[in-house]
């Protein structure tokens, strides 16, 4: 059971599956898994092209009326709800919420599934269809459902089908918001250290050249006279550049850290600290680097001034 209709644009259209595949450019075969999968929000923008409709006509039966969406600066939410399910969730926020939440309730049964944030990310990050993820047999015309394996029951079809609705537009609008988000951090051509780290890796720097770094941050320290290169906290470790001009709270324009795990005697692996969440509206004010800007200032200016050092 699939709630992606693009075979039934495909005849709306006179198309076949081969026509779209060599449309995108790929085989039959690949375009077929992408379908059946739990194809990206790229991917579907992709299809939604290729056929010349909206992304949310890819969607069988998007109803307005079972489903509200809101953003804003307090927060992102999503709700679905119709005869069958109510899904009340929170999404990820660039200033409230990295991960998301969401509780999930079988009318007929009323009990809520409530998932942490290891599960929603297992959820959101698979491959594979909520449907392939939740179903796991049938019986007497019902369907047995798993999900987290914590929660298994017997669902209706009508429940399957508005159970699985649900979740296939909650993982949309979550990978859609974490996009968001990765973009305002600047982040999008580095990979986290982890998937739960609050460091994204800007690449690896000779150690010599890493030393010189941490001895440039005392030559500007906040104690010193000098400020052309901005002002820095020396702390013989990180680099800890300072915006003055924001005088109260957070005011770190730029953290950079050896993740040393990943480093080795000749070279170190450097990673921008990712600001707490409520302190990344300072990134989009400008007021402090983001993670493009951190690379571009340290490889661009940093490491020149200090290999002169």
């Amino acid at each position: 059971m699939n709630l992606l209709k693009v075979k039934e644009i495909l005849r709306d259209k006179g198309m076949t599956i081969n026509d779209l595949a060599n449309v995108m450019g790929i085989n039959r075969v690949t375009l077929s898994n992408i379908i059946n999968g739990n194809p990206t929000l790229e991917t579907l923008q992709k299809i939604a092209n290729s056929l010349g409709v909206k992304i949310t006509e890819l969607f069988m039966e998007v109803n307005e009326n079972k489903y509200s969406i809101s953003k804003n600066e307090f927060g992102n939410h999503y709700s679905y709800n119709d005869e069958n399910v109510f899904l009340n969730s929170y999404l990820p926020h660039l200033t409230r919420n990295e991960v998301g939440s969401f509780s999930l309730d079988i009318k007929r049964r009323n009990f809520p599934v409530c998932p942490n944030h290891s599960k929603i990310y297992e959820l959101v990050s698979s491959e594979e269809s909520i449907e392939k993820i939740t179903f796991k047999g049938s019986f007497k015309g019902q369907v047995l459902v798993n999900l987290f394996s914590s929660f298994t029951t017997l669902l209706s079809l009508p429940e399957y089908h508005s159970f699985c609705e649900a979740l296939r537009m909650f993982i949309y609008l979550h990978r859609k918001c974490e996009e968001e988000i990765v973009a305002l951090l600047g982040a999008s051509k580095f990979k986290k250290e982890k998937d739960s780290s609050n460091y994204y890796l800007l690449g690896r720097v000779n150690r010599i050249i890493w030393n010189k770094l941490i001895a440039l941050t005392k030559v500007y320290d906040l104690d010193s006279d000098k400020d052309e290169l901005g002002k820095y906290n020396y702390t013989g470790y990180d680099i800890m550049m300072y915006n003055l001009e924001i005088e109260r709270n957070y005011n770190i324009k730029m953290w950079i850290s050896p993740i040393e795990h990943l480093s080795t005697d000749k070279e170190v692996m450097i990673g921008w600290k990712i600001p707490r969440d409520f302190n990344r509206k300072l990134i989009v004010e400008n007021l402090i680097f983001n993670a493009q800007e951190s690379y571009d200032f340290l490889y661009g200016t940093m490491i020149p001034k200090a290999i002169d050092l």
